[in-house]
């Protein structure tokens, strides 16, 4: 074998192995403001994945598309917790069971204390908010956006008849991977009823609004988003198709699971 032949193999299998590491990615550059707090992070959207990384580019959430499982990341603890359907099932089984007896234990109390006790319930889920649970609704107006190059339309969002704030939504076949985005809303929307659902029941509990249902609903997903309320504006700045290291939708090496487990006040 010739010393050229050599060279020009060793250059292919240099060429091969270097993108055994890479992905192809769209990154979506995102800014939050907050009154006068700005934050920046980073989607990356592959076939398989969704991954938000921060300013300092470490990972703040994962979303594998394989398994439907969205995993946080706690850096100060150094371990992550995961939510999935079959584990949110499983929540919502245990939580079900669990309110059924403290039901029949608030029946057996007088009213007044029975009412103290629903408060009680009250604070450990919702921080004892007062209001019962809100569902938002979007109203498309006859307006279009462009973030980025991208299109989008405007929907009106509405409390209980009152305008909340509005949005720009756009269709996910509107960027390259876009749909593991919108899976990824509508799987976080899906956990989330499931588990809310399961703590209703007879008691009313006032649970916090999911502002991810009405987006999960029409298939979309959201551009810009301006919240009258509480001032929260959140916008896409950039896109970008690039190849990226596979080690970014990988969850750290020294990170370890954190396995919760299920308690709520008891009943005295």
């Amino acid at each position: 074998m010739s010393i050229y032949r050599s060279i020009f193999i060793s250059v292919l299998l240099m060429i091969s192995q270097s993108g055994q590491g890479q992905v192809a990615a769209t990154v979506l550059d995102m800014q939050q403001q907050q009154g006068e707090q700005q934050r920046n992070f980073s989607l990356y959207l592959s076939q398989d994945s969704v991954a938000n990384l921060n300013e300092q580019q470490q990972l703040q959430e994962l979303y594998d598309r394989s398994t439907k499982t969205l995993y946080v990341l706690d850096y100060q603890q150094q371990n992550y917790r995961s939510f999935s359907l079959p584990k949110a099932k499983i929540y919502a089984d245990a939580l079900q069971a669990m309110f059924a007896k403290f039901e029949k234990k608030l029946e057996q109390l007088p009213e007044s204390q029975r009412q103290k006790q629903t408060d009680r319930l009250n604070q450990f889920f919702n921080g004892g908010k007062d209001g019962r649970l809100v569902k938002s609704q979007y109203t498309p107006t006859a307006q279009q956006g462009q973030y980025a190059g991208v299109y989008c339309d405007w929907y009106e969002i509405h409390e209980q008849q009152e305008l909340k704030g509005r949005t720009c939504i756009a269709n996910p076949s509107s960027i390259k991977n876009g749909t593991a985005l919108l899976e990824m809303l509508q799987t976080m929307n899906e956990i989330y009823s499931l588990v809310i659902g399961s703590v209703q029941g007879k008691l009313h509990l006032n649970m916090p609004n999911n502002p991810m249902a009405p987006l999960a609903k029409l298939g979309k997903i959201p551009l810009n988003i301006e919240r009258q309320t509480s001032g929260l504006e959140m916008q896409l700045v950039s896109v970008q198709e690039v190849s990226v290291e596979t080690s970014i939708f990988s969850l750290p090496e020294n990170f370890t699971e954190v396995i919760d487990d299920i308690a709520v006040p008891a009943v005295p």
